[in-house]
């Protein structure tokens, strides 16, 4: 197995899509861990070092990069071991499917200064406001650009994005690279054989790759438009999502964040 890097969320023509229920399946024997918690807790340094830490044993690790931030994790994946951790908050809420079974809770909540943080509601309803209304003005942007016809997506086949509109501009990783480019019919002809499928981040109805089961990729090239309008406004909402973990960061108890964090890497690689 090798390392890799995908998205599961795109901002799209439609708002923010999901492709979160195809992340570390139950159904292919997975157990799936959702932390729950808010800004400037934690949630993707643990992340990291549960990648850090499979790198660490000679495991290949998945890591799930954030659309609306690149440089921050939403999930990693440690295939031989059969496990995830994701970010289960909005925009991608994820609850536990038959909890304790095949998923559980990881909650960080508890290290807040609730107390403190009552005192100031006034002044984080301002900034959760200001983190949001650029998210409004990007996915209005979006809607403009008209969808191709779409495409017939296989049940099975697990959906990522090898790219993103997001505040960096249109990030492309490299799962895509080195496929075989082929016309929008040849693609679609080949999907029953997909076992995993890459949406297009903008109009996620459409596919532009797919890895089949006889291990060849495909891709086809369908442009992105110029986004630049929208790419501002994200640029914007991660400007005001950094100025939001900022303001948490002091209610904080990253003493019991560190404790918690080890608790979880003992239990994950024990």
């Amino acid at each position: 197995m090798q390392d890799r890097t995908y998205f599961l969320g795109a901002n799209s023509v439609h708002g923010f899509f999901s492709c979160y229920d195809s992340f570390c399946r139950a159904e292919d024997g997975n157990f799936l861990w959702i932390i729950k918690s808010g800004p400037g807790s934690g949630k993707s340094t643990l992340m990291r070092r549960v990648a850090a830490e499979a790198k660490k044993s000679g495991h290949a690790v998945e890591t799930v990069l954030c659309s609306g931030d690149p440089d921050s994790l939403d999930g990693v994946y440690v295939p031989e071991l059969r496990f995830g951790v994701v970010d289960g908050t909005a925009p991608h809420v994820l609850e536990p499917r038959a909890i304790g079974a095949d998923s559980l809770y990881l909650d960080f909540s508890p290290f807040y200064d609730v107390k403190s943080l009552k005192e100031k509601q006034s002044e984080f309803n301002e900034l959760y406001n200001a983190y949001k209304e650029p998210y409004r003005d990007a996915y209005h942007s979006l809607a403009q650009f008209t969808a191709p016809t779409a495409d017939t997506i296989p049940r099975n086949a697990l959906c990522r994005f090898d790219a993103a509109v997001c505040c960096q501009g249109v990030k492309r990783l490299d799962n895509l690279e080195y496929a075989e480019t082929v016309d929008r019919d040849k693609l679609q002809a080949a999907l029953p054989e997909a076992l995993i499928v890459y949406l297009h981040p903008l109009w996620p109805s459409v596919v532009e790759g797919a890895e089949l089961n006889d291990g060849r990729i495909l891709r086809t090239d369908i442009p992105i438009p110029d986004c630049g309008e929208a790419i501002k406004s994200l640029a914007q909402a991660k400007k005001a999502h950094d100025e939001l973990e900022a303001a948490y960061r002091p209610y904080v108890d990253f003493g019991g964040v560190e404790a918690f964090t080890r608790e979880v890497l003992r239990d994950l690689f024990k």
